[in-house]
């Protein structure tokens, strides 16, 4: 008797859900739903401390409120999570665009130099014929000038030889009429 029953209490002391109507398929069920593992285990033990009625109890599902905030948490991390994966899809677009964007203003920026590079020589060809035409016109102002002196000075030939055959039609008339009195002397 009295050894069995003692026997029987000591025993009892080392069943995890002493003084619960607790089972371990109750406790898995429980676990499932999220409890902590072990958390009924030590109700029987820990059950009129204030640690347990103060924290732990907190933790028991359908009665604690650490669950109901360890859900919100897990909903709030998976509302984020969506919301991470969704900005990254947005910033890889945003990348992609960027990369397309400056590849084209790489292409333009070398458009723009190649056509600086053409202005900078159409400038200076523009330069070398002003300077080309700048010329040609004092080649012909100087020509203009060379022609109007040619013109005078044909102007003056004209007179010259008009003057000389003039003056060669009066001396032969003259020298003429000399010759005439000479041979009419000799006659």
């Amino acid at each position: 008797g009295l050894l069995t029953y003692d026997l029987q209490t000591t025993q009892s002391w080392l069943d995890p859900f002493r003084g619960t109507d607790m089972t371990a398929e109750k406790e898995h069920a429980k676990v499932e739903m999220g409890e902590p593992d072990g958390l009924r285990q030590v109700t029987g033990v820990y059950g009129q401390t204030n640690f347990y009625t103060g924290y732990l109890k907190e933790w028991k599902a359908g009665r604690g409120r650490f669950l109901e905030l360890l859900e919100q948490l897990t909903g709030s991390m998976e509302f984020l999570q969506s919301d991470i994966y969704n900005e990254e899809q947005e910033l890889n677009g945003l990348k992609a665009a960027l990369a397309h964007e400056q590849a084209q203003l790489t292409d333009e920026v070398t458009e723009l130099d190649e056509a600086l590079a053409n202005y900078d020589e159409f400038r200076k060809e523009k330069e070398r014929l002003k300077k080309v035409i700048e010329s040609l016109k004092t080649k012909i102002a100087e020509s203009k000038n060379l022609l109007t002196d040619l013109e005078q000075v044909l102007q003056q030939a004209v007179l010259m030889y008009k003057k000389a055959k003039a003056t060669l039609v009066s001396e032969h008339a003259a020298g003429k009429d000399g010759l005439l009195s000479l041979s009419q002397v000799h006659i």
